[in-house]
């Protein structure tokens, strides 16, 4: 066994020393850093796509009005023309997430339809969207919960004493009013994200917004997917050169292994670097138990296309390919399945996608 580890350290030691390969690998982590300072003084944090198909003077409507005005430097709602559009900033990661609502919203809340009332899209690979969920439905149950309450003073008996319609309408006005003044100035309750870091959630919000712009896990993805395909071709150099006939037979298998694991492993640790400069880290034990995971599938992977192609060359003209259409089919930039879904097969055809999906 400390043959194998000796194998594998001596093959990174080697990939290091390709100067390429170590810019690349290098530059990753270093270019997610700069794009993460360059958005530290004017980023407009997270952006949130939403539609309504109700008027103004209608609880969607109200509410849209309300989203606008929003603004606490974390999250920024973009107001949509239709749903289509909504899918499609959130597809293009324009928007990390976007909220719908139907043109009957007021009517399916009144009949306790609360779980199918909103439609949520989300772009790959966030976690935004839950706590832009938190701010969209506390915004949308102030705007609702105002009208319960105007409703109530309307129609209710214990208000019968307003004998005149009038008076039921000035106190009606009257409570709606009462309910903007204690709602706005923090006099019944709130609630506030707050890391530990003490930060706050605004850090937070900045570096998600960030990978917007530069989608460092789908990059990671594609880094630790290039590496092993690369790998496949030295190793293809490796044995037609016979460098692993002076081994003992025994041990053959497992150093052809590891050495096809040691460009695997460092790319996974560029890309964790870059996940974590950037503050796209969730849990060392999620982070580290998924790209294990991941590294294994593509050293698998990479080790049956070695089989299947004979030359290094073979390997090194689909290289090209295999990477274009991970940035194109698997969701990168943006997921193109969310809009021609026959898109999607393409990418389940390819690794990056099943790890992207696990967050």
């Amino acid at each position: 066994m400390n043959q194998i580890f000796r194998w594998f350290f001596l093959s990174c030691k080697r990939y290091l020393k390709r100067v390429s390969f170590l810019l690349i690998l290098l530059a990753f982590p270093v270019a997610a850093g700069l794009f993460l300072s360059s958005e530290n003084g004017d980023n407009e944090g997270i952006v949130i796509a939403v539609f309504s198909p109700e008027e103004e003077n209608r609880l969607g409507g109200r509410l849209i009005e309300r989203l606008e005005d929003y603004g606490d430097g974390m999250f920024s709602f973009r107001v949509c023309s239709s749903e289509e559009e909504v899918l499609a900033a959130v597809a293009s990661r324009k928007a990390e997430c976007g909220f719908c609502m139907p043109e009957d919203l007021e009517r399916r809340l009144d009949e306790g339809d609360y779980r199918r009332s909103v439609r949520v899209y989300r772009a790959p690979s966030t976690v935004a969207h839950q706590m832009a969920s938190e701010v969209f439905y506390s915004l949308l149950a102030q705007e609702y919960d105002r009208k319960i309450l105007t409703d109530y003073v309307r129609t209710e008996e214990i208000f019968d004493f307003l004998d005149t319609e009038t008076l039921r309408r000035e106190a009606e006005k009257r409570a709606g009013e009462l309910y903007d003044i204690y709602s706005s100035n923090g006099s019944t309750f709130r609630f506030s994200y707050q890391e530990d870091n003490g930060n706050g959630l605004e850090m937070g919000a900045r570096k998600e917004a960030v990978s917007s712009i530069f989608p460092v896990r789908g990059l990671a993805s594609v880094l630790v997917f290039t590496a092993g395909i690369y790998g496949a071709a030295v190793l293809k150099e490796d044995e037609a050169s016979g460098l692993f006939l002076r081994l003992p037979f025994r041990i053959r298998g497992l150093c052809r292994n590891a050495g096809l694991g040691a460009p695997v492993a460092l790319a996974a640790l560029s890309g964790l670097t870059a996940l974590l400069v950037c503050g796209q880290w969730t849990t060392w034990y999620g982070e580290l138990g998924k790209m294990l995971f991941y590294g294994i599938a593509v050293v698998i992977f990479s080790s049956i296309l070695g089989r299947l192609i004979p030359s290094s060359r073979g390997i090194c003209c689909l290289l090209p390919f295999l990477v274009i259409a991970s940035l194109v089919f698997c969701p990168v930039f943006m997921d193109l399945g969310q809009l021609w879904p026959e898109v999607q097969f393409g990418g389940r055809l390819l690794l990056p996608t099943y790890y992207l999906e696990t967050f």
